[in-house]
């Protein structure tokens, strides 16, 4: 939990310094093919972003807290509470990366890793 509040406390002073919404400038020719339901001054831009950049470094205990935010904006674009949008679905392998090589959780291994006996 320490982690999570460390973050997000981070994040909300990234969001007043206006540092997000740069990073959404210099990215945004990228998530704009891969997210094309999202207006282009969304905040769930700024969280993908943060999200995308945190996993690549492999940051995963990053990524989370930005992956979370950036459900939560999308949320409030889908007009259904109970099915997850394009925008959703297309955000949740992004955390597959971070969850194998930092977590090294037994759900993304492959059946080869596994001990047969």
């Amino acid at each position: 939990i320490g982690v999570l509040a460390l973050f997000l406390g981070l994040l909300k002073i990234a969001e007043d310094a206006g540092i997000v919404y740069a990073l959404v400038r210099v990215v945004r020719p990228i998530l704009r093919p891969l997210f094309p339901e999202v207006p282009p001054d969304h905040p769930a831009l700024g969280m993908i972003a943060l999200n995308l950049t945190a996993t690549v470094f492999g940051l995963g205990n990053a990524a989370t807290p930005f992956g979370i935010k950036a459900m939560e904006e999308l949320q409030k674009l889908n007009p259904s509470d109970d099915t997850a949008t394009n925008s959703m679905v297309m955000l949740l392998p992004s955390t597959r990366p971070a969850c194998s090589s930092s977590h090294r959780c037994s759900c993304w291994r492959s059946s080869d890793s596994r001990s047969t006996r």
